[in-house]
């Protein structure tokens, strides 16, 4: 792994539509009463997020907008774990998605809005020189189990 990362994040969405037909044509049920086809909607987000360099090792004033990225998801990620400790009665924690772009792309996913699903996969190195890297990512990825 190097100092600085030279990868950059990748945001792809998929729109899957489904259209609700009984043998090719529509019947009165799979329609509004206007005779509109009703479907069915999913949406299916891969993101690659790049580099998770220790901000010990970027000086404070050159952070990479990557690493703000990791940082802001992170705290996303935080808050939605303390908001789901909370009780109903109790005001719910700010989830501060507009600190980074690709966290308010990725904002419905992370909510559960209209029962979106949201899982992540880590990819570790298992070389020792990568140890930091390793634990912070392993580190995101328990708190995000547990959304």
């Amino acid at each position: 792994m190097g100092e600085i990362s030279s990868r950059s994040h990748c945001f792809v969405r998929f729109h899957v539509r489904r259209r609700h037909t009984d043998g090719g044509s529509f019947t009165t049920d799979d329609t509004d009463g206007a005779g509109v086809p009703l479907s069915s909607t999913s949406t299916l987000c891969f993101v690659d997020m790049a580099g998770n360099e220790a901000p010990s090792r970027a000086p404070a004033l050159i952070m990479s907008p990557h690493l703000r990225d990791l940082i802001s998801f992170s705290r996303v990620i935080q808050a939605l774990e303390k908001r789901q400790g909370c009780k109903p009665t109790t005001p719910h924690p700010y989830v501060p998605y507009r600190d980074a772009s690709l966290t308010r792309l990725l904002q419905p996913f992370l909510s559960g809005i209209n029962g979106a699903r949201f899982a992540l996969i880590a990819t570790v190195s298992p070389h020792t020189s990568a140890l930091d890297a390793t634990r912070s990512t392993l580190r995101l990825a328990r708190l995000a189990t547990r959304l």
